[in-house]
């Protein structure tokens, strides 16, 4: 049985590797297959193997752009296939706002619930008495870099996690073993500020902004980093 990573990245793009290596250190090491969304390798045949199902986050792509309406489609009914057959999975700041779309929440891109770099979220109640979530502390570091959000969320969720700007942080489906997050639970600061600088030539020609913005990554606040880990022993403890 293997993990199967969702991966929402053009052929060749730098930070693809990244992105597994940093989920598969969170997930300790975990056996892990990755399908492209982009390449339509999401095959629902493969859960049939699959110990849970990560969708991953985007650089480049958000979940109403043009080019995204040429896979996406695709992306929903294998997201609905893991659903329906009650999949372990957990989405991932994109994978978030896909899930949100999905089940009929408003996804907008709202630049007053934009975020970038270490932020701190709040534990909802229901976050506090989850098996998952309660893994952090009431009050909890994490990265972030979205610029669309889940503005208001789907009917059948439990809200897990808000912050002092956004309070769709994350989500848990009821009645089905399946978690969204809208920041990034798979990297520590010093992963997001290396992505962040990754992608920075393509969101900004502005140089004093993002060298900036930069310094909003903190290495060593990752409370967040855990959350990962703490899903997996959650499914294979159930």
């Amino acid at each position: 049985m293997s993990i199967i990573l969702v991966q929402f990245r053009v052929t060749g793009d730098s930070m693809a590797i990244h992105e597994q290596t940093c989920v598969s250190s969170r997930l300790r090491g975990a056996e892990m297959t990755v399908l492209g969304a982009l390449q339509r390798e999401l095959d629902p045949s493969r859960l049939a193997d699959s110990e849970a199902v990560v969708f991953g986050g985007s650089g480049e792509f958000g979940v109403h752009d043009e080019l995204t309406q040429e896979w996406l489609p695709h992306v929903r009914d294998f997201m609905e296939e893991v659903l329906s057959r009650g999949v372990p999975g957990f989405g991932i700041c994109f994978g978030h706002q896909v899930l949100g779309h999905h089940l009929g929440g408003s996804v907008e891109t709202n630049p007053s619930l934009a975020e970038i770099g270490t932020r701190e979220f709040s534990l909802t109640s229901d976050g506090m008495l989850d098996p998952v979530f309660g893994a952090v502390p009431q009050n909890f570091w994490g990265q972030t870099g979205h610029s669309d959000s889940v503005v208001t969320p789907p009917a059948g969720v439990l809200r897990l996690a808000t912050s002092s700007i956004h309070d769709n942080q994350a989500f848990k489906v009821k009645g089905a073993p399946f978690y969204t997050a809208q920041f990034h639970p798979d990297l520590l600061g010093q992963d997001a500020l290396e992505r962040y600088q990754a992608y920075e030539s393509t969101m900004t020609s502005r140089t004093e902004r993002t060298h900036e913005e930069a310094d909003l990554f903190i290495p060593g606040k990752d409370d967040a980093a855990v959350l990962l880990g703490a899903f997996l022993d959650w499914v294979r403890a159930e």
